[in-house]
C-alpha cells in the first residue's frame, strides 16, 4: 500500500488469533489475520516454514506437532538433553529410559467448580488454583536447583491469574503463607514465578509450566480452551515439564458437543 518493493511477514497463523470481540466483525472475516490470508492465498505467494523447534523436549514437541502442525516439526539438536524434574505428580515407574521420557507431561483431574470472579466478568477456580499451588511446592521442594524464575502459570481467564498472583505472591494471603511455610527457606521463590494469561504468555517459555485450565461445569463449556490456536500456545510453552489441571469429564462433554 505504501509503495514497498518488498515486504516479508514472520509469525504463526496456527497460534493465537487476532483478538475481535465484534461480532459482526467474526462474521465479516476479520477473526482472520493478514498473515494467515496470505498463506492461505491463491495468489501463489511464497511462504516458508521454519520447521525446526529449540525449545522443547521432543516428548513434550509430539502432541502439537501431529495436531497442529501435521508432523512438520523436527526437533532441535540438544532437544533430547534437555533435563527432567522431579515431582510427586508423575506416575511411578521402573525407572526406564521410555518411563523417564514419560515423566514431562501430566494431567490432574479435579473436581472442583468454576465460579465468576470476584468484581469481574472472568471466570476462576478456588479449588484448582490451590492444586496449582500445590505442585508448585512440589517442585521446588523436590528440585532444590529449580527457581521461581523456571516456573510459569498460564492460565485462558483473568480472573484466574488474578487469584492466582493472590495466593503466590501476596505474602499476607493464607495460601502463600501455608506454601511459605512448607517451603522454608526457599518461600522467596514463591514470589518470582510468572503468572500469566495465554494471550500474556505467547512468545515466552519457562522450564516449567502449569497450565490451569479453570473450566469445570457439567455443560461441558470449555470456552477459550475450543480455540486450538490459543491451545496451541498454552501446549508449547514449556521446555522440561507440563502439568495440565482441569476436568477430564468437561473436556469429554465439550468434544462430544
Amino acid at each position: 500500500m505504501k509503495g514497498c518493493r518488498h515486504l516479508s511477514i514472520i509469525g504463526d497463523h496456527k497460534q493465537l488469533p487476532p483478538v475481535v470481540t465484534s461480532v459482526e466483525a467474526k462474521q465479516g472475516g476479520l477473526s482472520r489475520s493478514l498473515f494467515e490470508r496470505l498463506i492461505r492465498s491463491e495468489s501463489n505467494i511464497p511462504s516458508t516454514m521454519l520447521n525446526v523447534q529449540f525449545r522443547m523436549h521432543p516428548s513434550l514437541a509430539e502432541f502439537p506437532n501431529k495436531t497442529f502442525y501435521d508432523g512438520a516439526l523436527e526437533n532441535g539438536q540438544g532437544t533430547e538433553l534437555i533435563a527432567p524434574v522431579a515431582s510427586s505428580y508423575w506416575p511411578s515407574s521402573s525407572g526406564g529410559t521410555a518411563e523417564r521420557d514419560a515423566h514431562r507431561l501430566c494431567f490432574i483431574d479435579h473436581k472442583g467448580r468454576e465460579s465468576k470472579a470476584e468484581n469481574s466478568t472472568s471466570l476462576c477456580n478456588a479449588p484448582e488454583a490451590r492444586i496449582v499451588v500445590d505442585v508448585v511446592v512440589d517442585l521446588l521442594r523436590r528440585n532444590p536447583e529449580l527457581t521461581g524464575d523456571d516456573i510459569g502459570v498460564v492460565t485462558p481467564y483473568a480472573g484466574q491469574q488474578i487469584l492466582l498472583e493472590k495466593m503466590l505472591h501476596n505474602e499476607a494471603s493464607p495460601a502463600r503463607q501455608q506454601a511459605a511455610s512448607a517451603l522454608a527457606t526457599r518461600s522467596s521463590q514463591l514470589g518470582c514465578i510468572d503468572i500469566h494469561t495465554v494471550d500474556g504468555f505467547e512468545g515466552r517459555e519457562k522450564k516449567v509450566i502449569i497450565f490451569s485450565t479453570v473450566r469445570t461445569n457439567a455443560q461441558g463449556y470449555v470456552g477459550f480452551l475450543a480455540d486450538g490456536r490459543r491451545l496451541n500456545v498454552a501446549l508449547t510453552r514449556a521446555q522440561s515439564a507440563l502439568f495440565l489441571i482441569g476436568n477430564i469429564e468437561t473436556s469429554t462433554v465439550g468434544q462430544e458437543a
